[in-house]
C-alpha cells in the first residue's frame, strides 16, 4: 500500500489550538482522511493511486513557526513554514 507522511514540527511544546490535516483524493473518496494533534507529529496515512489536496490549518503561538513537511509517495514532496498567527497550508500533487 501507497503511504502519504506528514511531517509537523511546533517551535515551541505546542500548538495554541490542534493542528488539522485534511487529506483530500480527488479520485477516491475512500482516502480521504482528517487527524488533529495539538504538538509536533510524525504520522504515515494509506493512499491510493491519484490527485491529492491536503490541507494543513492551525494556530501558532506568539513569535513562533510551524513547519510541516509532506513526503512518502506524494510525488512532489516539500516543505512549508509559516510564522503567522493563524495558517493554512496547502499541499497539491499525486500519488502513482
Amino acid at each position: 500500500m501507497k503511504k502519504i507522511k506528514i511531517v509537523a514540527r511546533v517551535g515551541k511544546v505546542y500548538a495554541p489550538k490542534k493542528i488539522s490535516v485534511f487529506i483530500n483524493n480527488l479520485d477516491n473518496d475512500l482516502y480521504d482522511k482528517h487527524y488533529e494533534s495539538q504538538k509536533s507529529f510524525d504520522q504515515e496515512f494509506e493512499a491510493s493511486s491519484g490527485r491529492y489536496i491536503i490541507n494543513v490549518i492551525g494556530m501558532n503561538q506568539e513569535d513562533d513557526t510551524t513547519t510541516v513537511t509532506v513526503s512518502g509517495d506524494f510525488v512532489i514532496a516539500t516543505t512549508k513554514s509559516s510564522n503567522k498567527g493563524n495558517y493554512v497550508m496547502v499541499f497539491i500533487g499525486n500519488v502513482n
